[in-house]
């Protein structure tokens, strides 16, 4: 039998999200989506000027395509050759961005899914894990075999070049005033579709070692440790060390 690792990272090597880009003809733009970095508020918007029906009070940009049929995705071979149009891609700092998919895809799904408790574990394993144990599997697999959500931002970044704006999930408001400057409409405010925005709580303090804490002792918190909670553990050098390609890039285009 196929170990269920290698079975998902298979999927993942020729899946066809690994490759896409959204489009926009009208305003001549080309956005390169990255998982867990405001992407669901950027394709919203996208959509929102395209499509007359897409209301981000109703729909989710997955839950319009499922509906509707309607997107915006094209292969980023593809949008190579497209050399008038202006290309957008927002980036984020990594450990951040890797706490946020882990709380985001992991502890709020368990225990209804549990898809990477058993590829960290085995199909046959019975348990859950804790964030250590999943942040050492990470490390240890290739990147193709890991999910869009936790692999480094640069594998995106490499997808296209010469980028009219780079943006940071940390200063939304710059990528937001450049759209609008393209002559887009933004919506804001509150009550939109649950899923465009997602603000998680986080705990600034805490006691204990959260890297030691596992996925169903993480569901049980009220608040989930924030970032700084893990400062000087090994699990934050260890995503140091996951993401240095992430950080080179960042610092070389002083972000």
């Amino acid at each position: 039998m196929l170990d269920l690792g290698i079975f998902h990272g298979l999927k993942r090597a020729f899946a066809s999200d690994y490759d896409r880009v959204i489009v926009s003809e009208e305003f001549k733009l080309v956005y390169v989506p990255i998982a867990k970095n405001s992407n669901s508020y950027i394709k919203s918007i996208f959509l929102y000027n395209v499509y007359g029906d897409y209301d981000p009070f109703l729909y989710t940009p997955i839950s319009y395509q499922e509906k509707t049929g309607n997107h915006l995705f094209q292969s980023a071979r593809s949008a190579r050759s497209i050399d008038d149009y202006e290309r957008i891609v927002v980036l984020r700092d990594p450990f951040k961005r890797f706490l946020s998919a882990f709380y985001d895809k992991v502890v709020n799904k368990y225990p209804r899914r549990i898809d990477y408790i058993k590829e960290v574990r085995g199909a046959n394993s019975a348990g859950s894990v804790t964030f250590e144990e999943f942040v050492d599997y990470m490390l240890r697999i290739p990147e193709w075999r890991r999910n869009h959500h936790f692999r480094s931002q640069s594998f995106y970044y490499r997808l296209l070049n010469n980028y009219a704006h780079i943006g940071r999930v940390e200063n939304l408001d710059d990528t937001v005033s450049f759209l609008k400057s393209r002559g887009m409409r933004v919506f804001e405010g509150e009550g939109f579709a649950n899923g465009i925005f997602k603000k998680t709580r986080y705990e600034k303090k805490i006691v204990i070692d959260p890297s030691r804490l596992s996925v169903d002792e993480f569901s049980d918190l009220t608040t989930l440790p924030g970032s700084e909670c893990f400062f000087e553990t090994e699990c934050h050098k260890k995503i140091l060390e996951m993401y240095q390609e992430d950080y080179i890039l960042l610092n070389s285009l002083g972000l």
